[in-house]
């Protein structure tokens, strides 16, 4: 329709695999649109009110002009798929309120990198994926999507950057970084009824999280990455609300990282509970860091690293704010320091300390403060640096 098509018009075809291209540059309210299921359009400073339009499944968006705005409103729930092939500014697609579409937000057939100012999605009440490019870098600058139910960031070879995101319906955030040198990048997620984080990174790019701000619903964190890759996520805040947090953590770095893997603070408030937390590295020569835990216990706490390197080392920042322990195991091909130990423990079960040979270490600090601490195993072979105080507490030592 090139740029002819305006509010008042009216179109009507029959079921099938039809397309409509038009370009628009100014606000339009068509009268009708049934019978279409393709929707292709140019929009250069263009919005569309799309409250009289059905059946469309497939919503492509482009520009010919720089940085053309992009606005569809009331869309109807038959669309799944939007596709952004071009750069563009502020982008907002809207649906009819209460729609609960699957919605995959994707960019085949880029021309160019989609660089965008702004990227909102309105009223989207379901799934979400946002999907990368092969060939060009995607970047949202900002990511809303406050409706959507949970939200899937899906990178393919070239680089995808989300912005900052808003999630304040989501229960799940999934990152997957696929084989291929491009980046993955999430800025600050806000996600108050966020249960489930899983980070998976196949590339050997990096995959970036900024800080998470949770409530006392998060549930479950499962990180694993399995090729030359880093993954780097920001602090975790799980204290908004009434309920006490109950976490699991599960972290699996079996791939030779390229560079460091770091994670900030995580803190799920003096009444939350970490039930297991796992850590597992394989041959990594990389210092990878944790920074400060706060819960009220830890119920299980499992590291084992694998033999990286010289450079191999894991440090734990600080377990001054964990109340109380269950068992302690520590399986150390290299060095496991914890910068300050779980200095403020009231009790702390059995702890096990596993060595390979001279290259293991690990530097414990002082834990407990009060209260008891069961068996401390050492087993295997350590270098002469490794260390573990006991506060003023019961204790029986084995080695």
């Amino acid at each position: 329709m090139g740029a002819g098509w305006s509010t008042g018009d009216s179109i009507t075809d029959s079921a099938g695999t039809d397309t409509l291209t038009a370009t628009v540059a100014g606000s339009i309210t068509p009268a009708a649109l049934s019978g279409i299921e393709t929707l292709t359009l140019t929009l250069n400073g263009g919005a569309v009110n799309a409250t009289n339009i059905s059946d469309v499944a497939t919503l492509n968006i482009a520009d010919s002009i720089t940085n053309g705005t992009a606005v569809v409103s009331n869309a109807p729930s038959t669309i799944t798929k939007v596709n952004q092939t071009t750069d563009l500014g502020i982008v907002s697609i809207g649906f009819k309120a209460g729609s609960t579409n699957d919605l995959t937000i994707d960019h085949d057939g880029a021309t160019q990198a989609a660089t965008n100012a702004s990227t909102t999605i309105l009223n989207q009440g379901g799934a979400l994926t946002i999907d990368g490019d092969a060939t060009h870098a995607v970047d949202h600058g900002s990511t809303v999507a406050a409706s959507a139910t949970s939200i899937t960031v899906s990178a393919e070879a070239a680089a995808l950057d989300v912005g900052n995101l808003t999630a304040t319906a989501a229960t799940s955030l999934t990152v997957n970084d696929a084989a291929g040198a491009g980046a993955t990048t999430v800025g600050n997620v806000a996600a108050g009824k966020l249960t489930t984080l899983t980070v998976n990174n196949k590339s050997s790019g990096a995959t970036t999280l900024g800080n998470i701000t949770a409530a006392d619903t998060i549930a479950a964190i499962d990180i694993d990455a399995s090729s030359t890759g880093q993954v780097v996520v920001g602090s975790v805040t799980g204290t908004a609300g009434s309920t006490a947090t109950s976490l699991t953590v599960d972290i699996d770095l079996l791939g030779a990282s390229g560079a460091a893997n770091t994670f900030g603070a995580l803190d799920i408030g003096a009444d939350g509970t970490i039930t297991d937390y796992n850590w597992n590295s394989g041959a990594i020569n990389q210092a990878n860091t944790v920074a400060a835990i706060t819960a009220k216990g830890i119920n299980a706490f499992t590291v084992k690293t694998g033999a990286g390197g010289n450079a191999n080392a894991l440090t734990f920042n600080t377990m001054a704010n964990v109340g109380t322990f269950g068992d302690v195991t520590i399986d150390s091909d290299d060095p496991v320091t914890f910068t300050t130990g779980a200095t403020a423990a009231t009790s702390i079960g059995n702890i096990v300390l596993k060595g390979k040979d001279t290259s293991s270490e690990v530097n414990m600090g002082t834990w407990g403060a009060s209260g008891s601490v069961g068996n401390i195993t050492w087993s295997g072979s350590f270098s002469a640096n490794s260390d573990l105080t006991v506060g003023a507490v019961p204790v029986s030592y084995t080695h």
